[in-house]
């Protein structure tokens, strides 16, 4: 079934360590600490698999602050969300606002003469996709771009699956991509859209930057139940162009 709880911690950026590079069991993470006024929120930022054959991937985006402004004015602490496009929820193959886009301007001569041509060159506009695309390779290379961002954070937002253990510690996990795994694996059960992990940082000048995080096993591509599909997401079609 697809993960419960899921929802996000935001809060002030308390604190970073990496687990041990030879003890930290099966799995490679880094872990920020979230101060809240309830106590501090520990995260598990997964970027590592217990097979050789499978590689991370990650990449960053600069996000637009005001497309998160619901999500920045809630009280500092956790908050669930429902999985869904409207809830404020993360899905990175669906979720536009981990998409950049750029306006280039380009040149379309009109039908006329050439004297005409040479005066009435016409700027039109189109928008092509600039999201950054992913980088593979090893954990530790995942977890040197995290700690790119780390200096200067203010505040952090941090998706996933909330836990609580007996001796009262919080904080989030699966904070990864969480769709795409094959349906017979381990994983497939938990597949499903707008409950992937992120972690994004706030510096105080309003800047705002995502860590995205995903295994090479997981599909680019899935179906409304977060199942893989095969191919590759259909890239952003240019707009139509348009005069000034």
């Amino acid at each position: 079934m697809p993960l419960t709880p899921y929802g996000f911690v935001v809060g002030q950026y308390r604190s970073y360590h990496r687990d041990p590079l030879n003890d930290f069991g099966k799995y490679l993470h880094g872990h920020i600490d979230v101060t809240t006024p309830s106590g501090v929120f520990s995260s598990a930022i997964d970027v590592d698999s217990p097979s050789d054959t499978v590689t991370v991937f990650r990449k960053i985006v600069k996000l637009r602050p005001e497309e998160w402004s619901s999500l920045l004015n809630q009280p500092s602490g956790y908050h669930d969300l429902p999985s869904n496009a409207s809830s404020g929820a993360v899905d990175y193959i669906r979720d536009m606002r981990l998409r950049t886009f750029s306006l280039l301007p380009t040149i379309r001569p009109p039908y006329h003469s050439d004297t005409v041509f040479l005066k009435k060159l016409l700027p039109l506009w189109r928008i092509i996709e600039t999201t950054p695309t992913w980088k593979s390779g090893t954990g530790l290379e995942a977890l040197q771009d995290l700690e790119s961002l780390l200096p200067g954070a203010q505040r952090v937002l941090i998706f996933g699956q909330k836990y609580e253990n007996a001796n009262g510690t919080r904080g989030l996990h699966n904070v990864h991509q969480n769709q795409g795994d094959p349906v017979d694996s381990r994983w497939g059960p938990a597949n499903g859209t707008w409950q992937d992990g992120i972690t994004i940082i706030v510096y105080a000048d309003g800047r705002m930057s995502a860590f995205m995080n995903r295994f090479s096993t997981q599909a680019t591509r899935t179906d409304d139940h977060g199942n893989p599909l095969p191919g590759i997401p259909p890239a952003l079609p240019r707009l139509g162009v348009s005069k000034l």
